[in-house]
């Protein structure tokens, strides 16, 4: 319909391809809701009838509650979908509308509230991850592992200390997404119209406040033109979900039955069509790849804005899915990595073998060495090198060294033992382990306790 007067009606092909109605699903909701507070603002500021707002009103609540009839018509966009129903359902009185609005602030504050909302979703997630992640750390302070470098055996560790480097890298995610959603997301662009403003006056703080944003966008050109919000988050969430494929790969070694560590949940696994034996990882391969997608997707996003000139171009309703899907594949990989973690069981025997099966002592035997008989680091370290290339068992290691040193070595053989002689802050010892569950704890509760307050207030 916006076309009518000034072009000939379009070939629907052509409209097809142009057309973002197939996307506009996802913020069809979010569209209706700021009309609707747009329209309560030009009532208010007695711009239009009363009676022609209210009745307005009426059709959009209708929508609202069942938007499906927007995408039974042939439309550019769902804003011109709206305007079309509103003028079957109300007559001339759907022109008032647009007065003091264009589709560009219009669209870009209802992607900003669609944004807002799923952050929310996605920083709930992350607060019933962290929870997992601490309650399981809590039943695990003793159970020791192996800790990897290069894939390989490297120092001896617990696994409540990998369970809770998941829960900070994870917490610190949730600190940047809340940055970044109080200082960039939730910024109303309401008020901007095409990218200068307006001569109605629109009172921009009114419908700020009306629709929950936290600010304005001020400038009337970034208002419309800037996609930051979306590539913003994206970037941070995609960062987020190559941490969560760092994750699912770990545990995918780990539960192979060469290592056997832990013994997934049959409900992440699936079996193969042809080897009867096989107990494949399906769910953690899924994220893994969808890691690898989220990739893709931020970089589409950033390649459809990065040529553009400022100033809205129809380049950018292209964009906006991409953000969608990685906001959606993270939230679903949350759930799915902290329901595998909840229900993972630890072979302990295992694990009891493997931490004293490759060595991973020496490290600290070279540490001691150098502070206890006064050996430059280096030369202590190159001594215990030496030791190793003779001998694959610790005690005849000790043996050589003290032989060759001339001293009784009194160090402990026991892996289990050498965690507790290593006591520095966040180190797998048992009293750091704790001190470290106890912050974790503290956090995760304020953290909830925030994000109740932001998005009930």
């Amino acid at each position: 319909m916006y076309r009518d007067k000034l072009l000939e009606k379009q070939p629907k092909w052509i409209l097809n391809y142009t057309s973002s109605m197939i996307d506009d699903r996802e913020i069809a909701v979010e569209v209706i809701n700021v009309l609707e507070v747009h329209v309560k603002h030009l009532i208010e500021k007695q711009l239009i009838p009363k009676s022609d707002g209210e009745e307005i009103l009426n059709a959009l609540k209708k929508l609202e509650k069942d938007p499906s009839i927007l995408f039974s018509v042939d439309a550019e966009d769902v804003h011109e979908a709206i305007e079309i129903i509103l003028k079957d359902k109300v007559g001339r009185s759907a022109g008032w509308i647009s007065l003091g609005r264009s589709r560009n602030d219009h669209v870009a504050t209802a992607l900003r509230i669609h944004m807002r909302k799923l952050i929310f979703e996605l920083m709930r997630e992350i607060i019933n991850f962290r929870r997992t992640l601490i309650d399981k750390a809590k039943r695990h302070t003793d159970t020791f592992m192996p800790m990897f470098t290069h894939l390989q055996p490297a120092q001896p560790s617990v696994f409540a200390h990998y369970l809770l480097y998941i829960e900070e890298e994870i917490s610190t995610h949730f600190d940047v997404l809340k940055n970044v959603l109080i200082g960039l997301v939730d910024r109303s662009p309401l008020g901007s119209a095409a990218g200068i403003g307006t001569i109605v006056p629109i009172d921009r703080n009114w419908v700020a406040l009306k629709l929950g944003f936290n600010d304005l966008a001020h400038n009337t050109l970034y208002a419309t033109c800037s996609r930051s919000f979306l590539n913003i988050p994206a970037s941070i969430v995609t960062n987020l979900m190559v941490f969560l494929s760092r994750i699912a790969e770990d545990f995918i070694v780990m539960c192979t039955p060469q290592f056997n560590y832990f013994n997934p949940d049959k409900t992440h696994l699936a079996t193969s069509s042809i080897m009867p034996q096989k107990r494949n990882l399906a769910t953690l391969e899924i994220l893994r790849a969808r890691a690898g997608e989220c990739i893709g997707f931020l970089s589409n996003l950033l390649c459809i804005i990065k040529g553009l000139p400022s100033g809205y171009n129809l380049d950018l309703q292209e964009a906006s899915r991409n953000a969608w899907k990685i906001l959606h594949y993270a939230i679903d990989a949350l759930r799915i990595i902290g329901d595998f973690i909840s229900k993972l069981e630890v072979n302990f025997e295992v694990l009891e073998r493997e931490v004293n099966k490759y060595l991973m002592q020496t490290a600290s035997l070279a540490e001691y060495i150098s502070m206890k008989y006064g050996i430059p680091h280096r030369e202590a370290h190159q001594i215990v090198a030496e030791a190793i290339k003779k001998y694959n068992d610790f005690k005849s290691i000790l043996n050589y060294l003290s032989g060759k040193l001339n001293v009784k070595i009194d160090f402990p053989i026991n892996a289990k033992e050498i965690i507790n002689l290593i006591n520095v802050s966040g180190s797998p010892n048992k009293l750091r382990i704790l001190e470290m569950i106890g912050k974790a704890e503290y956090k995760v509760n304020e953290d909830e306790r925030w994000l109740k307050y932001y998005f009930e207030k």
